[in-house]
């Protein structure tokens, strides 16, 4: 008989052993191994066949969220046409950058991949458009929930929101919810990217105006400690690199895209690289248009030259920032000092290595504000993002005054997290029809006073209102693009 997987003991961080493999033997002293890996539940046996961070890769692989992201935008929608990068390619060519990276730098491969593969996992329709919008409607700038100016919902970004999805909303096991991934790759998940986290104990109330976000909210199996979160950088090399090689995949496709949606030329690229910091672009520019016209008095007739130029040209730039990255880094570890606890006890690096130089971060920096002026700011990916913007808001709306729209999975998830805090649970699906009308009506829209006619946050209904809104929240963020536009059509009939 299974233990109550609520109630089932872990074994704990410092009890966690596993053995160092042979072909990691070879690898840098700053890599993470088989021996250093430390779960958040650690209840299967280890497989003397696979490392532990394989085993990783391999339950990333086969979530459903991951499998989502294939129809997932990047910046342009899927209905653009089938070459622009989706949530999926993009993720892909993250994996193969950082892979690349980590072998140069003699660093744990299956744990890069493994962070790789997951690091947008938590991302919504509708790309980053669809997160902004989630986080607006939780912080209260789009007024949808009642007393969401007086109650902190968490806020929502993608990076936190693959801690949720890994740790608790896949569910592949009997024992406990989440895959049940090593801290190493939950820890790459989350500090891939930026997004202050809560920390009311050393915060500047003015500053922070609910800005952060509440890692409680979202890390549902594990402790936030093994996050090392007093760091804002992955504390893994393998972590560090695929941050940096998310920067600069973004920077390679957008430049493709840019080209293919013919917001960006190479001769005006050309122009933009005039600026002396721009030297190498500018050389790498010269080189490939020498090489296109040696070609052509040749006779060699290209398919499509313009295809062809932008393809050698994404080439080149991620060949160049890979190279810079590796000798900056080399530098960077060669200089490391090993005399600091974090190291000395849990064999994880605090200080950022994996870094560009100056003149690389300038030149990355510039292509990300061409890419904005050229792409962000155009007519059609703001039309884009005002369609997505008003079918997230018009979906939660939705959800959120009448939660019987909700499916049956999100219904059930949210009957057993109210279960947890309390015996006063209804069946929103199959229970009295009177009572879940009653039962709804307190949890969205009652007003629960304290003292001072304050909001009572432990109010059981105040509590079960943030169940909701987090369970709705997963499940619009889960949702695909075609899925969440169909969704809008199938709710409002148009």
């Amino acid at each position: 008989m299974l233990k109550d997987r609520y109630t089932i003991e872990h074994i704990k961080y410092e009890d966690q052993r596993y053995e160092l493999k042979l072909l990691e033997q070879t690898l840098s002293y700053l890599s993470q191994k088989n021996e250093h890996c430390k779960r958040a539940i650690a209840i299967n046996e280890s497989d003397n066949n696979r490392s532990e961070f394989q085993r990783d890769r391999e339950r990333i692989v086969h979530t459903k969220a991951s499998r989502r992201l294939v129809d997932k935008a990047q910046i342009f929608t899927s209905s653009k046409g089938d070459h622009f990068r989706t949530r999926m390619t993009h993720t892909l060519e993250v994996s193969q950058i950082a892979r690349g990276l980590a072998l140069r730098l003699n660093l744990n491969n299956d744990l890069t991949e493994a962070i790789a593969l997951a690091h947008d996992i938590g991302h919504t329709p509708f790309g980053h458009q669809g997160e902004r919008t989630l986080n607006s409607i939780l912080r209260n700038e789009i007024k949808i929930i009642t007393c969401a100016d007086k109650i902190d919902f968490g806020g929502f970004k993608h990076n936190f929101q693959g801690l949720r999805i890994l740790s608790y909303l896949e569910e592949k096991y009997f024992e406990h919810e989440g895959i049940d991934l090593s801290y190493q790759v939950l820890e790459g998940v989350l500090k891939h990217t930026g997004g202050k986290v809560k920390d009311c104990n050393n915060c500047d109330k003015e500053v922070c105006l609910r800005k952060c976000f509440d890692v409680d909210e979202f890390l549902i199996n594990g402790e936030k400690e093994y996050l090392f979160l007093e760091y804002n950088f992955p504390t893994t090399l393998e972590g560090q690199i695929v941050s940096i090689a998310d920067e600069i995949a973004q920077r390679g496709h957008d430049l493709d895209d840019a080209f293919a949606a013919k917001h960006l030329s190479f001769d005006e690229l050309v122009s933009y690289a005039e600026i002396t910091k721009m030297k190498p672009i500018k050389d790498i520019l010269e080189k490939i248009k020498i090489e296109s016209n040696r070609m052509k008095e040749s006779n060699i007739l290209f398919i499509d030259e313009n295809d062809m130029l932008r393809a050698r040209l994404v080439s080149e730039i991620l060949g160049y920032f890979m190279k810079d990255i590796v000798t900056q880094s080399k530098i960077n570890i060669s200089k490391y000092d090993l005399d600091n606890e974090l190291y000395n006890k849990h064999h994880r690096i605090n200080k950022k290595l994996i870094e560009f130089s100056d003149d690389c971060k300038f030149i990355l920096d510039y292509l990300e504000t061409i890419i904005s002026k050229k792409v962000i700011n155009s007519f059609e990916v703001a039309r884009f993002d005002d369609k997505a913007k008003r079918i997230i808001m018009a979906l939660f709306k939705a959800y959120y005054d009448n939660p019987k729209l909700l499916p049956d999975r999100t219904l059930t998830r949210i009957y057993r997290d109210i279960k947890r805090i309390s015996n006063n649970v209804i069946d929103f699906r199959n229970g009295d029809p009177k009572l879940i009308s009653k039962e709804l009506n307190l949890i969205c829209f009652s007003e629960p006073k304290g003292k001072d006619c304050n909001i009572d946050l432990n109010d059981e209904y105040i509590i079960k209102r943030k169940i909701l809104v987090r369970n709705i929240t997963d499940y619009i963020a889960g949702m695909t693009d075609n899925y969440a536009m169909n969704e809008y059509n199938s709710i409002y009939g148009c």
